[in-house]
């Protein structure tokens, strides 16, 4: 085994439902590991550590960045540019569905500010015919900001094997940040909202767009390791707010329940979560320090 420790930071970049944690749980080879939290730090956008023999690598979320029709406050926004700012490195992860999508060249220019490396991942290479792929990496290549390219499907595993290898090799000789026992696995921000809308398109399907954005307002770690949520969703227009709540508030009822019986059998904690959904765009500041209408709290009793 090499005894010269490698260590990296790569910032994960991309729209909405591109498959984010799905590719960081192929990565790691199991559901996300996190740090500890602190609230509003760079370390706060930590989805995943990777650990392998002499090499640990660190993953960063950059939520809501580039979805301008959502509103983050300030801290945050300036904590997600931080964590890009700050990392070592870029993957600018792709749906391979949505590969000439105007908003690619958006992102694309916005991460020109930086001198940074940036790995070029189509995901979901499964639902594609990869032959009508061909024509936008040839477009993308001549950009000199991004670097190398990648055809992975992260739900399959397919081409994750040497999109590893090449991230492995291509971190710096450095000593590594966190130890093995911070590297386990622990429950996250991340995770939950990622499940929390992963349970939402399942009941929901295309009746809601991807634009969906999920906020942790309060993240409450208790003495004995139980933990208390409240998440908002944003939902983009007035007639989805009905739709995600449900008969009175049936769905997001039903969601919340399965979130936590999931979190629980997982990670053996109790875990109370309280979901609210809000209408949410740039025309509703007078509003932005309001939560309406649903409040739907799934204590620590059993569900009968």
């Amino acid at each position: 085994m090499n005894n010269i420790k490698k260590y990296g930071t790569i910032s994960i970049v991309g729209e909405t439902n591109v498959g984010k944690s799905t590719l960081v749980n192929a990565l790691i080879g199991h559901k996300v590991s996190i740090v500890t939290h602190k609230a509003q730090t760079t370390r706060d956008q930590i989805i995943g550590v990777y650990v392998k023999e002499n090499i640990q690598i660190v993953f960063y979320d950059t939520p809501g960045i580039f979805v301008p029709k959502y509103k983050l406050d300030r801290a945050t926004y300036t904590t997600v540019w931080n964590s890009i700012e700050e990392s070592d490195f870029i993957i600018l992860l792709i749906d391979s569905r949505r590969a000439l999508s105007g908003n690619l060249d958006k992102i694309i220019n916005n991460l020109e500010r930086y001198n940074k490396d940036v790995f070029c991942v189509f995901n979901k290479i499964d639902l594609v015919n990869i032959k009508t792929l061909l024509p936008g990496i040839e477009k993308l290549r001549t950009n000199k900001i991004l670097k190398d390219f990648f055809l992975v499907s992260a739900k399959y595993k397919k081409g994750i094997g040497q999109l590893e290898k090449y991230l492995c090799d291509t971190m710096p000789n450095k000593n590594w940040k966190y130890s093995i026992k911070q590297s386990k696995t622990a429950l996250t921000k991340f995770f939950v909202e990622e499940l929390i809308r992963e349970k939402i398109l399942l009941n929901l399907h295309d009746e809601i767009p991807y634009g969906l954005v999920l906020q942790t307002e309060v993240w409450d770690t208790l003495r004995r390791g139980d933990i208390t949520a409240k998440i908002l969703i944003l939902s983009p227009k007035k007639t989805y707010k009905p739709i995600i709540l449900g008969k009175n508030g049936s769905l997001i009822k039903k969601i919340s329940i399965s979130v936590r019986k999931e979190i629980m059998q997982q990670f053996n904690l109790r875990f109370n979560l309280y979901l609210y959904v809000k209408v949410s765009s740039l025309k509703d500041k007078k509003n932005d320090k309001e939560k309406d209408d649903i409040n739907m709290f799934i204590s620590n009793k059993k569900e009968t």
